[in-house]
């Protein structure tokens, strides 16, 4: 039994067992071995030189912790560790090898699961909303239908994720990727409808007898509502035969694409043609200068809005983070906003 630290005599000798370390390599790490990794003797596979060291340490989460739970412990420690890599990498840790440290757990691996996710959905619903908005108001330049389509497609949106509810489904990997692939196809229908109604408004314009919203609605669904409907059956038809399939994840993505497109086709048909009937344009009249003019417009808004975001994300008031938990801005962390520092 030795004191600590161990004396240097004691820890390496020129003796018989030439000191602890030289025992130690020859047990190869004794009933630490799972913990240390060794380089051996090409020829005669003794331990020559420790490559690797493993410390195991105990955290409060559960092996069942939430995911966004999870997460704050889990950057936490990213800062600690990458701290101290940068400490090594300037010379201020003497006799660190040149290979980085990292830290390791069997949760972060659901962790990231249930976070991507759920952010995954997030960033699915504002990049469709933002698409949905920028393509009605560039390609017409009406904020008013730009606005109705969109607050059509979050209805139709929330009523989609409130199924998910009614079910009694959490948000697992089948719920997260269906919901992906279903939230970009769905939207067609309300957008087909919304470009059918605007056209019938622009030539009302220059029509001797202007027709009212309520005949616009009913113009515009007669070109292409029996169109947007035969799309959302074959569809429906397509998915019908995974409902018979013995493998839980087929059918639960049949059930999911076929509530989806139900609902979609519903609101397309429905309340977005009774919204369109009371406050759609009625004489549109579009022109290519106009449209040039909104795309600026918005170009430069989104830029405006990107620039904010990031100057915040990256002076520390808010903290932007992409669909897998990581920052959204590059993944260089913030020692000072998070890392363990004298709480260690």
């Amino acid at each position: 039994v030795c004191s600590f630290p161990v004396p240097r005599d004691s820890f390496v000798n020129a003796g018989a067992t030439g000191g602890l370390l030289k025992s130690w390599l020859k047990l190869d790490g004794g009933k630490y071995f799972r913990h240390i990794g060794f380089e051996r003797h090409p020829t005669q596979g003794h331990s020559i030189r420790v490559n690797f060291a493993r410390i195991s340490v105990y955290t409060k989460l559960s092996t069942q912790e939430p995911g966004f739970s999870a997460l704050s412990t889990f950057n936490r420690l990213e800062n600690f560790v990458a701290n101290w890599n940068e400490r090594a990498e300037a010379g201020q840790v003497a006799g660190l090898a040149s290979s980085p440290a990292y830290q390791t757990s069997k949760l972060w691996i659901k962790m990231f699961t249930e976070v991507s996710a759920v952010n995954g959905i997030v960033y699915a619903i504002v990049i469709i909303a933002f698409c949905s908005f920028f393509t009605i108001f560039v390609f017409t330049g009406h904020v008013r239908m730009a606005t109705i389509v969109v607050m059509n497609v979050f209805a139709m949106l929330c009523t989609i994720l409130g199924y998910f509810k009614a079910a009694g489904w959490s948000l697992g990997i089948v719920e997260a990727v269906s919901a992906l692939v279903l939230l970009g196809s769905s939207v067609d229908y309300s957008l087909h409808v919304a470009e059918a109604f605007v056209d019938c408004s622009q030539h009302n314009a220059v029509s001797v007898s202007p027709m009212g919203r309520s005949a616009l609605v009913t113009q515009a669904l007669t070109k292409i509502g029996v169109s947007v409907l035969h799309a959302a059956g074959t569809t429906f038809l397509s998915v019908f035969c995974l409902l018979f399939c013995t493998v839980t994840l087929f059918v639960k993505f049949g059930q999911i694409i076929m509530a989806s497109v139900l609902v979609s086709i519903a609101f397309a048909l429905m309340p977005l043609p009774s919204a369109l009937g009371l406050l759609g344009p009625k004489r549109f009249r579009r022109s290519f200068k106009r449209q040039m003019f909104m795309l600026l417009s918005l170009s430069v808004s989104g830029l405006l809005v990107l620039m904010v975001v990031y100057s915040l994300d990256k002076s520390g008031q808010i903290d932007v983070v992409g669909p897998a938990g990581e920052p959204l801005f590059g993944r260089k962390v913030r020692v000072a906003n998070g890392a363990f520092g004298d709480e260690v």
